[in-house]
């Protein structure tokens, strides 16, 4: 996962997802980075070519059930005047989750000062829960904090989320990405529960 922010008022959290111990196409390794990504290789969206971007994009849209989550800024703040920079992650991979048939996923976010890993894991063990309790379905969610030059996954949602700013709708579209508005989804019952009881937890 991966964020970007569109302007003073709103960012974008990205999402790629795929099964453990899949394989990946040389056409994204290579967008990544043209001399082919292995761990250490950073590869930075905002730098590539139009064409890197669009091959990485193919892929990721192709193979990686690919997710941007449209949020206003307004969505980090909890009663107490608290920030919470957890809530818009844990927001996207409630969707995702609930749009794949799995049991156990692994959530791998870009190191931030800002977010520690006792904290991501206790909101990850609360968000699974709650996904018991709303659905029957037992999930196991676990949670790493990693230098994004380490991780496939931080990388591909660095592109990702790059190219949600700057793609219209009907180029997302194409390339398979889902796109989701934060207004829209806290509409329904089962995001307004959950923002309700995500922000009682915060606050303990």
């Amino acid at each position: 996962m991966d964020e970007s922010f569109t302007d003073p008022t709103q960012m974008v959290v990205s999402l790629t997802a795929w099964a453990e111990g899949a394989r990946f196409s040389q056409s994204l390794t290579e967008g990544l980075n043209p001399a082919g990504w292995y761990p250490g290789a950073e590869s930075k969206a905002h730098i590539a070519s139009p064409q890197r971007l669009n091959k990485v994009l193919g892929q990721v849209g192709r193979s990686m059930k690919a997710q941007l989550l449209w949020l206003p800024f307004r969505t980090f703040q909890l009663a107490s005047g608290k920030q919470d920079p957890l809530y818009p992650y844990l927001i996207a991979i409630l969707a995702r989750v609930l749009a794949i048939n799995a049991s156990a996923f692994t959530v791998v976010l870009d190191q931030r000062s800002d977010i520690k890993v006792e904290q991501l894991t206790a909101d990850l063990r609360h968000l699974a829960a709650f996904i018991y309790v709303e659905t029957g379905r037992r999930v196991t969610l676990q949670g790493l904090l990693m230098d994004s030059k380490k991780s496939l996954g931080v990388q591909t949602a660095d592109f990702l989320a790059f190219g949600g700013m700057h793609l219209l709708m009907p180029a997302l579209a194409a390339f398979h990405i889902r796109r989701l508005e934060y207004d829209t989804l806290i509409g329904e019952p089962l995001y307004q529960r959950y923002t309700r009881l995500h922000r009682e937890f915060a606050e303990r």
